[in-house]
């Protein structure tokens, strides 16, 4: 290799190493999935959940719906009032294998009370090599465990 390449391609893993997953977060070296629980989600009636994509700029929303229903809740499309919500944030970049994950964060929230029930976070890790599906899988995994309140790791 030139040794123009060797560092463009040092100057890049540098600068994706750098992108910041939120305020005071620690990057871990392999993707992670965090969960947050302030209490369980009953799924065994499949309550409504209405999705919020902060922005959807890799348009991940048909991908996410599929997840949430697989999981035991049904998607509220534009009509009534959802039991819960759905807010989704998420930051990618290209890796040049896949699009990758810095982060992407689902905050299941109570529409009666305003209280966030479960948030999962996945962080993209320093070495991580999971692609947007790898993580996904990873998140609803994880959210397929906590929902009736059991620890899940």
């Amino acid at each position: 290799m030139s040794k123009d390449l060797i560092l463009l391609l040092l100057a890049l893993s540098l600068a994706l190493a750098s992108c910041s997953t939120g305020p005071h977060e620690q990057i871990p070296a392999a993707g992670t999935v965090y969960t947050y629980q302030s209490s369980r989600i009953d799924t065994s009636q499949s309550p409504t959940v209405s999705l919020r994509v902060t922005k959807d700029s890799k348009n991940f929303s048909a991908n996410i719906s599929r997840r949430i229903e697989a999981v035991g809740f049904k998607i509220l499309e534009n009509s009534g009032s959802p039991d819960y919500y759905a807010d989704v944030d998420y930051k990618t970049y290209f890796d040049v294998v896949h699009q990758t994950f810095v982060y992407f964060q689902i905050d299941l929230i109570d529409a009666k009370s305003g209280e966030s029930k479960i948030r999962l976070r996945y962080v993209g890790g320093t070495y991580s090599s999971y692609g947007c599906n790898t993580a996904l899988d990873m998140v609803f995994k994880q959210l397929s465990k906590v929902k009736n309140g059991t620890n899940g790791t």
